[in-house]
């Protein structure tokens, strides 16, 4: 976690080794383009990108993204009831399927 002084947003930096990956200038340039494109994408059930990079010498793709308190929606899941023992109700299960499915739409969209 940390702050964009650029954006003035809180942020989490994210690093991917690559390194057992074999990744000829071909397969690199298109992950390079495909996190480009995620960088441009809106949508309110999508993290946002705010940018990417590659180490080169660590064999390392960063990237960061918006912070969200609440962490991903397994770690909400496992935090809000399977700690209580309570049950997701299925209006709750339906609303977050069509957020996912309304984001993975999208995606597809923008041919991503």
């Amino acid at each position: 976690q940390a702050m964009d002084m650029e954006e003035g947003v809180e942020v989490v930096w994210n690093e991917i080794n690559i390194a057992c990956v074999p990744l000829e200038d071909d397969n690199l340039v298109k992950l390079c383009d495909k996190l480009t494109k995620l960088t441009k994408i809106e949508h309110p059930n999508l993290l946002k990108l705010y940018g990417s990079w590659y180490k080169k010498e660590q064999s390392k793709v960063v990237f960061t993204t918006e912070y969200y308190s609440a962490g991903s929606l397994h770690t909400f899941i496992q935090r809000r009831f399977q700690v209580n023992k309570t049950r997701i109700n299925e209006t709750l299960w339906k609303r977050w399927c069509r957020q996912i499915l309304s984001a993975v739409s999208y995606l597809h969209t923008k041919e991503i």
